[in-house]
């Protein structure tokens, strides 16, 4: 009896191990899906969408400029635009190919530039978070890389750009 009490404590402990050990080994491929998939931790995809807040210029002295929150989007045919809400008009469209460089701003961890062609001034803006800017100037700068390549609006072969 004392051999059955003994065995079966070895098994249970043995079960609780190989239990343990399937856990980690599950958690540690979600780590590496989940690194592999993401950027370690930084969403980079070519298309993105959310509010940003722009700072506009002073244009007259009737109409002030100043910080507005705006709905951006950079959609899957290489267009970066905004609104002034996500269902509206759009109040600009920008091709990637006007984009020179996104700027990030050093020691404002949330603003970032947008420097356009052919344009006196960029588009400075200013993000929620310090994640979300990352996300945005890494997004532009992929979008801008897979839109030199003939990643966007190319579709006259018959291959596939993905991400």
């Amino acid at each position: 009896e004392e051999e059955e009490e003994e065995e079966k404590q070895n098994t249970s402990v043995a079960s609780t191990h190989d239990d343990n050990d399937e856990e980690e080994d599950l958690n540690s491929q979600m780590e590496s899906v989940s690194v592999s998939h993401s950027g370690h931790g930084v969403d980079v995809r070519s298309t993105r969408s959310g509010w940003l807040t722009i700072q506009t210029p002073r244009k007259t002295l009737s109409r002030k400029g100043g910080k507005k929150e705006r709905y951006f989007c950079l959609d899957e045919n290489g267009t970066l635009w905004y609104a002034a809400n996500a269902i509206g008009d759009h109040v600009a469209d920008y091709e990637l190919s006007q984009i020179t460089s996104v700027q990030e701003h050093e020691g404002q961890p949330l603003q970032f530039s947008i420097v356009i062609k052919d344009k006196k001034k960029g588009l400075h803006l200013t993000a929620r978070t310090e994640e979300d800017a990352r996300n945005w100037i890494l997004s532009i700068r992929k979008a801008q890389k897979s839109a030199s390549k003939g990643g966007f609006g190319n579709h006259t072969s018959g291959s596939a750009l993905l991400f």
